[in-house]
């Protein structure tokens, strides 16, 4: 604006270059333009190909990876330099959002029952390559107490060996559990939609003395009892 202002009162485009430290073709390329030229510069703190690619296979393979951890990865691997007050900025748009179901409180009475489900909780590495990995979770009805155990698969065998370390850890078995209608449980359902339980499994819990339920299914199974020295207290 000062260029154009100054030719129109008579100064020659040598002595503006020379005012302002010009060449004389960008003093030309300003006076013929419609309006001042903008520039663009890349901040600092945008993430660039590389970055947002790392940022997006990472949250991938760990969706509930820690912001801060990301961050440091950047800075050591990407030469990333904006700070991390700029960078959760970035990732709150590329962190999927977390769907979470309304939790509804249930309880029974100390000892009657165990709540037994798995959990996926996603790929990990496990030696040279990547598992999905699974969480056998089991939690007294009263207390909610939990004991977890972890496996590389969902099979038969798999789930009930952990769901027996899983009684073991909780100091033993309620007088039922409630199971989801996971194949490991449960194999079909009725015209009437009840649970259809794997005989494996009635042949466990019969073992074990306590009926299984399946949610929105028959009534326990009555199988025979065979009473514990302890069953697992709250």
């Amino acid at each position: 604006m000062e260029l154009k202002a100054l030719s129109r009162l008579g100064w020659s485009v040598t002595a503006l270059a020379r005012e302002y430290g010009l060449s004389r073709t960008t003093v030309y390329k300003e006076l013929a333009s419609s309006g001042p030229r903008s520039y663009s510069r890349a901040k600092p703190t945008e993430l660039n190909d590389a970055q947002s690619i790392h940022i997006e296979r990472r949250l991938s393979v760990c969706p509930g990876i820690r912001g801060t951890d990301l961050h440091a990865e950047l800075r050591h691997e990407y030469s990333y330099v904006g700070s991390y007050p700029a960078f959760q900025r970035h990732l709150r748009l590329l962190r999927p959002a977390e769907v979470k179901d309304p939790e509804i409180r249930f309880e029974t009475g100390p000892g009657l029952q165990t709540q037994a489900d798995w959990a996926r909780l996603g790929l990990f590495p496990l030696g040279e390559e990547m598992v999905e990995l699974s969480a056998m979770v089991a939690i007294l009805g009263l207390s909610r107490a939990p004991a977890i155990r972890f496996a590389a698969d969902q099979t038969r065998p798999s789930t009930f060996e952990r769901l027996l370390r899983c009684l073991q850890d909780l100091g033993g078995v309620t007088r039922e559990i409630l199971t989801d209608r996971d194949v490991a449980f449960c194999i079909g359902a009725t015209s009437q939609g009840h649970a259809i339980l794997a005989p494996e499994w009635v042949d466990l819990a019969t073992l074990l003395g306590a009926p299984v339920r399946a949610p929105g299914g028959n009534r326990p199974l009555q199988a025979a009892h065979l009473h514990r020295s302890h069953r697992a207290r709250d």
